[in-house]
């Protein structure tokens, strides 16, 4: 199967008609480059993610059980805090 030639242009050039493997190969190769695309992008969030764990590593001196650790402590606390203000009861004053 052919594509049909694209009619005359004003310059008066004709792009030669295209096979149909051609036009195949051209949409594997469009699907090949948006994977690449995607496996970049999830490669470069990775060494991002990483780079901020080994900050937050050496500036806390602590490993990511002491991040989530701080982390469920926030949490804790958040909920706590939202517990009492929703049940009416006075909310701690700041010292």
């Amino acid at each position: 199967m052919v594509e049909e030639a694209t009619p005359a242009g004003v310059g008066g050039t004709r792009r030669p008609a295209r096979s149909l493997k051609e036009v195949i190969v051209d949409q594997n190769l469009y699907a090949l480059e948006r994977q690449v695309e995607t496996k970049l992008a999830e490669a470069r969030a990775l060494s991002a993610h990483a780079a901020l764990l080994s900050s937050l590593g050496t500036a806390g001196g602590g490993t990511l059980t002491s991040l989530l650790t701080r982390m469920a402590a926030w949490i804790d606390r958040w909920r706590r805090y939202r517990h009492l203000r929703a049940g009416g009861l006075p909310t701690p004053s700041a010292p």
